[in-house]
């Protein structure tokens, strides 16, 4: 005899899958609906329950969980009487009322929007203020792909938000990325807070959830890594362009760490005006938004940064570096920093480094080599355009330009180049 609740996959509807009570002995069969309906992806077949992140699991996950315990009981004392467990289903009807009306209570105050749904309305509205939108767009691709279909704003809950890292860490997402895409559902929902006419709950869904990225053993670079790198010779069998390739990419990371640990986009954006009196100064593309800005860096182009920029600088074109795709064409952009990221991991596989190389990488590593010097970190924030934090900081102005160069030196050396 067989007594179970399960989704009966043999008959979709628009709403789903129905969830059915199944009932089989010798003579009798029978499915009694229980008006619940399920999408696979949203049904747990291994435990016989939808998965958390369902909609609507929070109201009938307690009455589904009273049945099959009830069921259990019965089939326990070895009940084989269908009208003792078709009683069963009739006699929590009352608690299923209750709930539906605390159901249709709620949905009275329900948010007016979707999740993705305002995502799209912040995306237009930063095209029209002409700001960056990639990360949003993204973000966007990755709910889609985790949800299927679009959840209402008050449905964002701690619950939801630890099943969305579940599922990226599964994918074999880092933290870093994780944490850029809690950021913008972040910003999503609070923007969505601020529009009282969208009716989203006043609370915090994120606490505790945005982990701090800290520098660790995947980041590391050595001294001795640093050295394999200025002796990196192509295979054998490639040809002079995809050897130039090579070559120019480790240039361009090394190039980028010897500035300061510069972003990529920061480097793609250099222009001939920025490079002045033996100085690249600039703004950081990361505080664009920002009234100001943002701080303004000025860092002394050293030696192997000079001939990098003689070597790799198009001296007819705007940008210092035009062999790196303009950042504002956000789609090629995207594209050739993956190219990038991907010949460093083949050259770092190939040179045996400690860790992958990545085009963020060079900004940690400077941060701790500066950390093992013991240079101060007002200095370090000052080179890595980063305003510094703390109340000591706020009343102190920048350093004068030779007390950095010359702790921009020393960091530079400890990695061995000039």
């Amino acid at each position: 005899m067989i007594a179970e609740i399960k989704l009966y996959c043999n008959k979709e509807t628009k709403k789903g899958f129905p969830v059915v009570f199944y009932y089989r002995n010798k003579e009798i069969r029978k499915r009694v609906a229980l008006g619940w309906y399920f999408f696979k992806h949203e049904w747990n077949f291994e435990t016989k329950e939808p998965f958390a992140t369902a909609k609507d699991y929070r109201y009938i996950y307690p009455v589904l969980l009273n049945y099959k315990h009830q069921i259990k009981h019965l089939l326990f004392t070895g009940e084989t009487d269908l009208n003792a467990y078709l009683q069963v289903l009739n006699k929590n009807t009352e608690n299923e009322i209750i709930l539906l009306k605390k159901r249709i209570a709620e949905l009275q105050n329900e948010s007016k929007i979707n999740l993705i749904q305002f995502m799209d309305v912040l995306i237009n509205e930063k095209n029209i203020k002409k700001e960056s939108t990639a990360i949003y767009t993204t973000t966007k691709n990755q709910l889609n792909e985790f949800l299927m279909t679009d959840i209402p704003m008050n449905d964002v809950t701690y619950e939801w938000l630890n099943g969305f890292i579940l599922y990226k860490k599964a994918m074999g997402t880092g933290i870093p990325g994780i944490n850029a895409y809690l950021q913008v559902i972040r910003a999503t929902y609070k923007e969505a807070q601020r529009r009282s006419s969208l009716q989203v709950k006043k609370d915090n869904p994120f606490i505790g959830l945005i982990k701090k990225f800290k520098y660790n053993k995947s980041n590391e670079v050595t001294p001795t890594d640093f050295l394999k790198l200025q002796q990196f010779k192509p295979h054998k069998n490639a040809n002079k362009s995809a050897a130039f390739t090579m070559q120019r990419v480790i240039d361009l990371w090394l190039f980028q760490f010897v500035i300061g640990g510069h972003d990529l986009v920061d480097v793609a954006l250099l222009t001939w005006e920025n490079y002045k009196n033996g100085r690249l100064k600039f703004q950081r593309y990361k505080n664009r938004n920002k009234p100001d800005g943002g701080i303004v860096t000025t860092i002394k182009v050293l030696p192997f940064a000079k001939r990098f920029i003689q070597k790799y600088g198009a001296a007819d074109g705007e940008r210092i570096f035009e062999f790196i795709t303009d950042p504002t064409n956000e789609t090629r952009y995207t594209t050739f920093r993956g190219n990038y990221n991907r010949s460093l991991k083949t050259i770092s596989a190939a040179q045996q480094l400690t860790s992958i190389l990545k085009s963020k990488t060079s900004r940690y590593v400077f941060a701790a080599y500066a950390g093992e010097l013991l240079i101060h970190t007002h200095i370090i924030d000052q080179i890595q355009g980063r305003k510094s934090l703390g109340v000591v900081f706020a009343y102190q102005g920048k350093l004068p330009t030779k007390v950095i160069d010359l702790h921009h030196n020393l960091i530079i050396e400890k990695a061995g180049l000039s």
